[in-house]
């Protein structure tokens, strides 16, 4: 089995900004794990279980306390965990993942 990691963005709005194309990513992964933004919340993360219920919010990883690339090292080793256990992996971020992430 080959892993394939989706990258995906909820837009600067959550999901009003879902394309249709990115729904229906969602619905083909295994797991999706997700950073969501903070307003809205858990609209957002209700909203994507209705379209995937494996979805795993790792928000909870952000903390004052720590420093931003010891967060991003758990955060990868998550997915990269869920990229062995599954063959396909979504990773939902706010904003463009391709040009920048609203975090």
């Amino acid at each position: 089995m080959i892993p394939k990691l989706n990258l995906l963005g909820l837009g600067i709005n959550g999901i009003k900004h879902l394309s249709q194309e990115t729904v229906e990513v969602i619905s083909m992964c295994n797991v999706i794990y997700l950073i969501p933004q903070t307003i809205n919340k858990k609209k957002i993360i209700d909203h994507l279980k209705m379209i995937n219920p494996n979805v795993i919010d790792i928000s909870y990883l952000y903390r004052h306390d720590e420093q931003d690339v010891n967060i991003y090292t758990k955060m990868s080793q998550i997915i990269w965990n869920g990229m062995k256990d599954y063959e396909k992996v979504g990773f939902i971020v706010p904003g463009n993942p391709v040009i920048c992430v609203n975090v």
